[in-house]
Order: structure tokens, then C-alpha cells, then sequence
């Protein structure tokens, strides 16, 4: 996200944002094209302060009529990993934080199946399970709509921790650059 500051017209300040991947938005701040962004990938990125801003997890999502669905069953870490899923694009933060989960589970020797296809936003994966081109690992919050309405159904996956950190980042110390946009 990067903010301008008009406070000397008295006009409020302009605030542009870009939707990206999580490595996309650590580069922007670093490179000054952000003063702040916000990451879902796990770990903290070097260089660049940080704090926490929500909690989320990733839930695995089927369309109702997938036969993970209607068989109500738990599907296990080794059998996620082992099928091909509709995913984002390597670099962003909910499909390293999949990786992760399931090298945390299965071992970091861990072989993810290829995914089915690979798409560059959300929406875009969403529309695509919705379609029944596979199962995808998403944002509950992203999804709970859906899931709320029956659109999609969440699958258990036993032994695997899909929790995870949401995460404001900007360049310098310890505290987030200032501006308009900051509740002090």
C-alpha cells in the first residue's frame, strides 16, 4: 500500500491499493514503490519491520458435489500433498504457507504434487474450484461466504496446522511509517 499525505490542502489523504503476492509486496516496500503492505507468508521477511494485524487459516475447499464432500470424510496431510491442486502462483503467501504446514507434518523431504492449475489471484482459484477443476488450500476468510452458503465445502485434514499470521511490513524500525492511515 503506499499513502500520500495531503494534509496541507485539508483534503484527506489518498491511499492506493494493490492486490498482490506476498513477495511481491515485500519487494515494493523495499523498493520504496509501498510505505506499507501486508504479507500472509510465513516467517518473517529480513530487513523490514513487522507486526501482526489478524490471524486467518487456510482451509481446503471442494465444490459440494466433489467426492471429498459427499463421503464427509478427513482427508490426510499425506493424500493433500499427493494430489493436484489449483493453487496460486509459487511465490505467494497461502501456497508457502501450505508447503510449509505440510513439511511440518510430513517432513521436509515433502514432494507437493504439480499443481492442476496455477492462477494469479483468489478469485481466480475460487472461480476455479467452483468449476470443479480441483480442490485449492484458501483463506477462510476469504471463502466463508462461500462456505457459510454451501458454494464450496471444507474438507478436514487431519495432522496438518493451518494457522497463520497476517502481517503489516514496512521499511525502518520497529514502528509503522507514519501517516494519516495510523491510529495512534
Amino acid at each position: 500500500m503506499r499513502a500520500t499525505n495531503y494534509q496541507q490542502s485539508g483534503s484527506l489523504p489518498e491511499v492506493n491499493l494493490t492486490a498482490t503476492n506476498s513477495e511481491h509486496a515485500i519487494a515494493s516496500d523495499r523498493g520504496g514503490a509501498a510505505d506499507l503492505g501486508f504479507v500472509e507468508k510465513p516467517g518473517l521477511p529480513s530487513g523490514l519491520g513487522s507486526c501482526v494485524v489478524g490471524h486467518d487459516e487456510l482451509v481446503v475447499v471442494v465444490p459440494p458435489n466433489h467426492k471429498w464432500a459427499r463421503n464427509s470424510r478427513v482427508v490426510s496431510a499425506r493424500e493433500l500433498a499427493e494430489t493436484p491442486l489449483v493453487t496460486r502462483e509459487a511465490r505467494a503467501g497461502i501456497r508457502n504457507s501450505l508447503v510449509v504446514a505440510l513439511r511440518w507434518s510430513l517432513g521436509d523431504d515433502m514432494d507437493q504434487a504439480p499443481s492442476v492449475l496455477e492462477l494469479p489471484t483468489a478469485v481466480a482459484v475460487r472461480a476455479a474450484v467452483l468449476a470443479g477443476a480441483g480442490p485449492a488450500a484458501m483463506s477462510r476468510l476469504g471463502v466463508a461466504d462461500d462456505l457459510a452458503l454451501g458454494r464450496l465445502s471444507a474438507i478436514t485434514v487431519s495432522h496438518l496446522d493451518l494457522r497463520r499470521e497476517l502481517r503489516a511490513i514496512w521499511v525502518g524500525g520497529r514502528a509503522p511509517p507514519p501517516g494519516e492511515w495510523r491510529r495512534d
